[in-house]
């Protein structure tokens, strides 16, 4: 540390002392003027820096020309101690001394410093070009207008746009700004908007998730690079945060003061400070209250004047709601459309950005996850944008990458457990009062042994795994900075650090991570933990559960079970949610006005904020399948709704917006011409073009003619309906298995339920109501009576027996023959025939299986208390089921069928 002179400022000193740090890590052991040039035009503060803003100068110029000065000048690996000042430096701060003196100032301040800056040799010859003395002393005097002392002045001057923003160049110079891949036209058209005379305000107007923002990055690398026309070359680039002027302005006026300051900053620097605003939108109606103006109303003056430039950006939505209502404002912009690129487009960024995320998250994304990030977010993630949503994609499935190879392996956690356990055991046993069991403490010893020998090798790769993952991500942030310091070199002009990163460090550390991959992918197959790679598969797993768009209707009789294909049909796809399933019920659309119910209400209408009943949902879930029941029943005009749907796979809604159903299946049922399928003696060709023509009357040609396919439901057969039957009374058995109860329902009870029930004229739902009405209510009598309890099996039979049904068809005949006109339902009941133990606790396991021998002397398994797996070990046997529940009697092995 030099002595500190007492006719030195504090600040001055400061910067001395900070010169000698600066001729330390340049290599040089001693101090001249350069150095303190180099500090005093360092940082955004500094009066060097001010002074530039002041006098329209380029302050990053005058940065690359010291940084050319000071590696000019020999260096030396390591300095001893730090830096002295040399005997130039010397003679100049003499000098500087004798100009405080002339100007009858007490302290040597630093804007004397910069002035004197100019007697010395080098840093004249490298501020050439760029500042001149006369303006430094000029520009000095104008600050020093409004108050005797500089530095406050200044501090309070510029910490306008300190405070309330960035500086983006400085930014794209320290590297922080992600690399922008495309984007060339936009960002020609913003210089191009820019390098005008008036109205050089482009807005960026795009949907969200486009890369407006990277568009701004984009030309901020640009002005680093210099790759830019020499008419904004020089300009400074600094974001303004909206959000940071409105906060804590308690009092009226505080915004338009900040405001005030910010924009008087602006207006000295004479159009060498651009200012970006994102969410540009926010700037009209901010800080208004009773009386007083907006930002935009504030604004307007000086971007009308070409006192301020600005680039803004926001959304159409946005830009249409707000911006083109206020037409003065809007006219001082010039709209850039910022347009989702193409799949192949995103696959480029995605390319240029896939190394930031590799280092963020120490793992290795294959090009084949990049592509497929590209094609399935475009293909289904309908609701977002690219390349927004491509990257997010990549940014999940490597986090969740990296998530899985910090955790613990799952090996690792049980045998843990294991061991904690056996230690548990072993210390209870050890504090019983009597004797403890040698023989079992010995043999939980034994345990403890065997599992930590199967541990410890497990840990010992799993730290391996860690330190590997570690070691990559630091090679990898080490090239990343080396790469970086060559292209920061060679933008300075620093050709040797360039040549030397270049052909030296860069080649090294890019043999250490080839060397480090290498090593890892012969090590993989003795990984304890899953690979480091992200492919295709992570990002399908990200993107699940994905379908097309099929148009399927159904005609059909009444309770033929068109609506319950719809919701078997959602039940397989979406793993039975129900709330995939949007079922339009078009009774309540037989008014023509109806049809705002949903696409929503016309603006000006009560409900319009609220949505379409049909656009609101599909728009939320994209992913589901939509059911219009009845549609014979809606008005004409309601139909009409249908035709973009089948035909262009969106609906637009009341709001203007666009909502997309590629991903859903729709699904439309009718009973027109189902008269004609109740005929029995009736050929099916001939009922079919019946109903084909009823359809034909009903519907318009251009609604028929959007349709994939018409499915005609046939009658209801006897096989058909025996399998309603027992479904129906499978959801009675449910019901009754969370009270330890099981129901079986006999065949000939079966067929008395249909006998008793079943009517052609209104199909099978006749058949639940009297499973309902009858069923359901005998069962409940004996539970309030108590006549049947946990552990009993109820048989569901006919009271008498009835001759086997020779006239009932399988497939085609409609009617069912009564086995018996007045013959009840009986209920046989086995007492204790299984215990609460047997019974599986939540639920039992279904499978669907064409053939199985249903007889007693099965081998029998059980593999989990919590579902109830059975192998069966017996021949298979011609056996007809669609799916069957297995409930086993463990008193008699014997196995129990119901069928669903």
């Amino acid at each position: 540390m030099a002595e500190n002179n007492n006719n030195i400022s504090d600040a001055s000193q400061k910067a001395i002392d900070e010169a000698r740090v600066t001729a330390c890590d340049h290599g040089h052991s001693k101090v001249d003027p350069i150095h303190l040039a180099h500090v005093l035009f360092q940082r955004e503060d500094s009066i060097g820096a001010k002074v530039c803003l002041r006098a329209s100068c380029d302050v990053y110029l005058a940065r690359q020309s010291i940084q050319k000065a000071l590696l000019k000048k020999p260096a030396y690996p390591e300095i001893p101690g730090e830096a002295s000042l040399s005997s130039n430096f010397s003679l100049w701060l003499e000098y500087a001394a004798k100009l405080c003196k002339a100007n009858d100032d007490v302290l040597l301040a630093p804007n004397l410093l910069l002035i004197a800056l100019f007697e010395d040799r080098e840093a004249k010859v490298a501020l050439k070009g760029v500042l001149k003395e006369k303006t430094v002393k000029e520009t000095l005097i104008q600050i020093c207008k409004a108050s005797t002392t500089v530095f406050p002045v200044v501090k309070d001057k510029l910490a306008a746009l300190e405070k309330y923003g960035i500086d983006m160049r400085k930014l794209a110079e320290e590297g922080k700004l992600d690399p922008v891949i495309g984007r060339d036209e936009e960002i020609r058209r913003l210089i191009q908007i820019l390098a005008r005379r008036t109205k050089s305000n482009p807005v960026l107007v795009g949907e969200p998730g486009t890369g407006k923002t990277s568009v701004v990055d984009g030309f901020a690398r640009r002005l680093v690079d210099g790759d830019v026309p020499e008419t904004i070359k020089n300009i400074a680039l600094r974001t303004l945060d909206m959000g940071a002027l409105v906060a804590g302005t308690t009092y009226r006026g505080d915004f338009e003061e900040r405001l005030r300051l910010v924009l008087e900053e602006v207006k000295e620097a004479e159009g060498r400070i651009v200012l970006f605003v994102d969410e540009v939108h926010l700037i009209l109606g901010a800080g208004r209250c009773s009386g007083s103006m907006d930002a935009a109303n504030l604004l307007k003056p000086m971007l009308a004047k070409g006192e301020l430039k600005m680039i803004g950006a926001t959304t159409l939505q946005e830009y249409r709601n707000y911006i083109e209502k206020d037409s003065a404002f809007e006219r001082r912009f010039q709209k850039v459309i910022v347009d989702e690129p193409s799949v192949r487009d995103a696959v480029s960024m995605l390319r240029g950005l896939v190394d930031k995320y590799e280092t963020h998250h120490a793992i290795h994304i294959t090009d084949s996850a990049v592509i497929a990030a590209a094609k399935l977010s475009d293909r289904y993630i309908n609701y977002r944008f690219n390349p927004d949503k491509s990257i997010d994609l990549i940014d999940e499935a490597g986090a969740r990458k990296r998530t899985i190879l910090d955790s613990r392996p799952e090996r690792i956690d049980q045998l843990e457990r294991q061991i904690l356990q056996l230690k548990i055991e072993a210390t209870a046993l050890e504090r019983q009062k009597k004797t403890p069991p040698a023989r079992k403490l010995s043999h939980i010893e034994d345990q403890m042994v065997k599992l930590m020998k199967e541990l410890e090798p497990l840990n010992e790769k799993w730290k391996a795994d860690r330190r590997r993952a570690e070691e990559l991500k630091t090679v990898k942030e080490k090239l990343a900075a080396l790469e970086f310091k060559a292209a920061s070199a060679e933008r300075h002009g620093d050709y040797n650090e360039a040549a030397d990163l270049k052909y030296g460090a860069i080649p090294a550390t890019q043999k250490q991570l080839n060397k480090i991959e290498t090593e890892n992918k012969a090590r993989k197959a003795e990984s304890c933990n899953y690979d480091k790679d992200v492919t295709e598969q992570d990002i399908t797993e990200v993107i699940s559960r994905w379908t097309g768009i099929p148009v399927p209707k159904c005609l059909g009789q009444k309770s033929a079970g068109k609506t319950e294909l719809s919701k078997a049909l959602f039940s397989e796809l979406y793993d039975g949610y129900e709330r995939h399933l949007v079922r339009i019920d078009m009774s309540e659309y037989s008014e023509s006005h109806s049809v705002a119910r949903l696409i929503g209400s016309p603006p000006g209408y009560i409900g319009h904020d609220e949505g379409g009943q049909l656009t609101e949902s599909v728009r939320r879930k994209p992913y589901t399948v939509v059911l219009f029941d009845e549609i014979g029943k809606a008005h004409p005009r309601v139909l009409t709704v249908l035709l973009q749907i089948m035909d262009e796979g969106h609906l637009t809604d009341s709001k203007g917006r666009k909502v997309d159903f590629r991903n859903t299946i729709v699904n439309l049922t009718s009973n027109v011409g189902s008269q004609h399928m109740l005929k029995s003696h009736a050929k099916k060709k001939e009922a079919r073009a019946q109903v084909m023509l009823e359809a034909q009357k009903t519907f318009t040609p251009e609604l028929l003619n959007r349709l994939s396919c018409m499915v005609i439901f046939n009658a209801l057969g006897t096989n058909q309906l025996e399998k309603i039957v027992h479904k129906a009374i499978q959801n009675v058995h449910k019901r009754l298995l969370s009270k330890g109860i099981i129901l079986v329902l006999e065949p000939d009870g079966a067929r008395m339920i249909l006998a008793e029930s079943y009517d052609p004229k209104y199909g099978a739902r006749p058949v639940e109501r009297y499973i309902e009405s009858t069923v359901v209510t005998t069962l409940s009598r004996m539970l309030i009576q108590e006549e049947i309890s946990p552990g009993c099996v109820v048989h569901v039979e006919a009271a008498v027996c009835t001759e086997d049904s020779d006239g009932l068809s399988d497939e085609d005949d409609a009617s069912v023959v009564p086995l018996s006109e007045k013959a009840p339902l009986h209920y046989r009941v086995e007492t204790n025939a299984v215990t609460s133990d047997d019974l599986p606790i939540e639920d039992i396991d279904s499978w669907e299986l064409d053939h199985f021998k249903a007889t007693s002397g099965n081998d029998v398994k059980i593999l989990s208390r919590r579902r109830l797996y059975v192998e069966i070990c017996t021949e298979w046997q011609n056996f007809n089921v669609l799916s069957m529940s297995l409930y086993v009697d463990w008193r008699n092995i014997q196995m129990y069928v119901i069928y669903v």
